[in-house]
């Protein structure tokens, strides 16, 4: 478990260095807004499981199994968290799908962000 942490820490910071140090706040802050705005907090928690896997839950599975957050909410990739409940979440990638890239990059830069 100490591992999937770290290694989710690491990517997490890879990606916001990516993203550019200066604006990494600011792009956590509007990916978290996102995540608001666009319902899926009404499925989703940063820590605790409701109706979906927490926020944190996710980021560590993508992280452990090197999954690409980006692709699966395009609709281009397999679920891997947990692909029981993907008939819960298919109807949501209509919206993620139509998200333009930076803001889909800011989303996620939030998931990955939780500790």
């Amino acid at each position: 478990m100490k591992k999937v942490v770290i290694a989710t820490v690491l990517f997490g910071l890879s990606l916001l260095l990516s993203c550019g140090s200066e604006n990494s706040a600011k792009n956590i802050e509007k990916g978290k807004k996102l995540f608001k705005e666009k319902a899926c907090a009404s499925c989703h928690k940063e820590h605790t499981d409701l109706i979906s896997p927490s926020l944190k839950e996710i980021a560590e599975v993508y992280v452990e199994k090197n999954g690409d957050m980006f692709e699966f909410l395009r609709g281009n990739a397999k679920p891997i968290v947990d692909p029981n409940q993907f008939s819960r979440m298919k109807p949501n990638l209509v919206t993620t799908k139509k998200m333009k890239k930076s803001e889909l990059k800011k989303l996620i830069a939030y998931i990955y962000s939780v500790e």
